[in-house]
């Protein structure tokens, strides 16, 4: 089963009061931008208190927008709700989730950071040793020329070793996220067994919902380094609408994964049943 992209693109149309919503979660979004530029002009000018204080801020602003997309996933989720929540009288609920959120993003990211580092030294090292030998004896020779040969090498090597490396952490990373939907509680980050069988006969689509995301982020990044006032305009219209849809694509994927693994219970209840029948 694929999920439903069509429907992540257009459910939010449907619901009631949509325009109300959805500028609340835009001014939000508009607020994040500005300061995700701002910021960036501090670090450029070496104002690097101001710097900080602009990047806590904009992390402190994020959270609503998504604590609220996460109320919302987590809502069709557990109880198939295709409705937005109100915004009104769910502030504190908002807050709590987006701070579970930005916890267990971070007691994520701390061992899988330590983790892709080491194994970016070692393949580094050994990619280092083997470009070296491939050169030969003269890669310590003073001559740029074979610098420049084991430098292109190292790197060459580097990457055709830590990049499969990184698609596997972007794997595992987006199914500890689709776990917490499933909750919204921390340790869910790091419930391993969940996160696989959400996996089960579900990959094509998060290969599907990675690659969407990644589209977007590097249009995001090329908008930002090529017109920053252009990129606060088109990200406060429509990053509060794509953190809708990939959270309604990653509640989808949650939902095709768990009927996936009931459908495998009930298979092996049937077999058992017929095991026991026979006996």
């Amino acid at each position: 089963m694929i999920v439903d992209f069509k429907e992540a693109f257009t459910f939010m149309f449907k619901q009631e009061m949509f325009n109300k919503k959805y500028l609340i979660g835009s001014f939000f979004m508009f607020l994040y931008a500005l300061l995700v530029v701002f910021n960036y002009q501090n670090i450029v000018n070496g104002k690097t208190l101001f710097s900080l204080l602009a990047l806590l801020l904009s992390l402190v602003i994020l959270m609503i927008p998504i604590g609220y997309s996460l109320i919302y996933a987590n809502s069709k989720i557990v109880k198939n709700e295709e409705s937005l929540p109100e915004w009104k009288g769910n502030f504190s609920n908002i807050l709590e989730n987006s701070i579970k959120n930005y916890v267990g993003v971070v007691l994520f990211m701390i061992p899988s950071g330590f983790v892709l580092t080491i194994l970016g030294i070692i393949a580094a090292i050994i990619c280092f040793i083997i470009s070296t030998i491939l050169v030969g004896p003269d890669a310590v020779n003073t001559n740029p020329k074979f610098f420049y040969a084991v430098g292109g090498l190292t790197i060459l090597f580097l990457a055709i070793v830590m990049i499969p490396i990184l698609l596997i952490f972007m794997f595992i990373a987006f199914l500890s996220y689709c776990s917490f939907l499933t909750d919204l509680k921390i340790l869910s980050f790091f419930n391993f067994k969940k996160m696989f069988c959400l996996m089960k006969k579900n990959f094509l689509n998060m290969f599907l919902i990675i690659l969407l995301s990644v589209v977007i982020t590097i249009f995001y990044n090329i908008l930002f380094k090529v017109a920053p006032i252009l990129y606060i305009i088109v990200f406060s219209f429509i990053g509060f609408y794509f953190m809708l849809v990939f959270n309604n694509l990653n509640a989808q994927f949650v939902q095709i994964g768990m009927k996936n693994q009931l459908a495998k219970i009930e298979e092996q209840k049937s077999e058992d049943n017929q095991e026991y029948e026979k006996l």
